[in-house]
């Protein structure tokens, strides 16, 4: 949704800063060792401020892919489940350090504290070679569409246990 990388990197910051934001608060930003690895979950619950994300819409989303975003944001929106549920807004671990182990305990973690709470996690990818991870971890695709020709949104959830 951006014409640069530059651009890109500095953009998705910001949205991924408000996801931050709610999870350091919550105590649900995990990240492992020097910041090789970042999740970020959010609660049950919580609401999200729609206005918010509008705006860095407007202002950080190239003109020629607002409407993309706001397309990928109403399908987003079409997914979130109805029971209670914890929400991996963000995940990554770096490049170098993946296939080492580190994205499985990252999440280990909280979804352990989400079994013992029996409760369902959610989680959207953007890549469909993310879906196995995940697949070993619990979770189950129930949703998937075509944003455009380069941006398609694979949504999974993980039952409560």
């Amino acid at each position: 949704m951006y014409p640069s990388n530059d651009q890109y990197t500095s953009e998705m910051a910001k949205f991924i800063e408000l996801d931050a934001r709610t999870a350091i608060k919550q105590g649900t930003a995990w990240i492992i060792g020097e910041f090789l690895g970042v999740g970020y979950w959010i609660k049950p619950g919580t609401q999200f401020d729609d206005h918010e994300f509008y705006e860095l819409v407007k202002t950080g989303c190239h003109s020629d892919y607002q409407s993309t975003a706001l397309k990928l944001f109403e399908v987003l929106e079409e997914f979130i489940p109805i029971e209670p549920h914890w929400y991996l807004s963000f995940f990554g671990i770096l490049q170098e350090h993946r296939d080492k182990g580190l994205g499985s305990l990252l999440l280990k973690h909280t979804l352990e504290m989400i079994d013992a709470c029996s409760q369902m996690a959610y989680l959207e990818t953007f890549d469909v070679r993310n879906v196995p991870f995940y697949q070993r971890l619990g979770f189950e695709q129930f949703g998937m569409r075509v944003i455009d020709a380069n941006l398609t949104v694979i949504i999974m959830n993980r039952p409560a246990r």
